[in-house]
């Protein structure tokens, strides 16, 4: 879905930061996986409709709302045996994905995580400068160190 163009900041910020997040997460598909064949990014972190476009559903005998579970048989998958270009290269990339006993979605491969996992993936770490501790300490007072904070050159 695009960004909505009247909506509150934070769901902007969220919205926008999709692509980023894609690049972190890693999709196992499972027997019996409740992704959407077509609008998950379960396939390399893109959706099937970004790759092949909205034809491909027909062509592949489909509906859009399918899940990827509709699509396996025997552990293999079974896509509408059609010689279209789209559907020989749609069933192509298909064999090279590896069908697991269930779904998962990992961050940066970590089976467990945290959101301070998430946070350090995603900003940019600086050095930290000399003058830290004199600014952010344990006594500190917030609206002081703040202001004295604020004041200061960045380098």
């Amino acid at each position: 879905m695009d960004v909505p163009h009247h909506c509150p900041w934070s769901i902007s910020k969220i919205l926008k930061a999709r692509p980023t997040a894609l690049i972190h997460l890693t999709f196992t598909v499972g027997r019996s996986s409740s992704f959407s064949m077509w609008l998950d990014p379960w396939l390399g972190g893109r959706t099937l409709l970004d790759l092949f476009g909205f034809e491909i559903i027909s062509l592949a005998e489909s509906t859009s709302f399918a899940l990827v579970r509709e699509s396996l048989m025997n552990d293999s998958w079974n896509i509408a045996p059609s010689n279209h270009t789209s559907v020989m290269e749609l069933r192509n990339l298909l064999n090279y994905t590896e069908i697991s006993s269930s779904d998962r979605i990992l961050w940066d491969n970590l089976s467990i995580i945290k959101t301070s996992d998430i946070w350090n993936s995603l900003r940019s770490r600086k050095p930290q400068v000399a003058w830290f501790h004199l600014i952010w300490h344990k006594v500190k007072v917030p609206k002081a160190a703040f202001l004295l904070w604020w004041s200061l050159p960045f380098y």
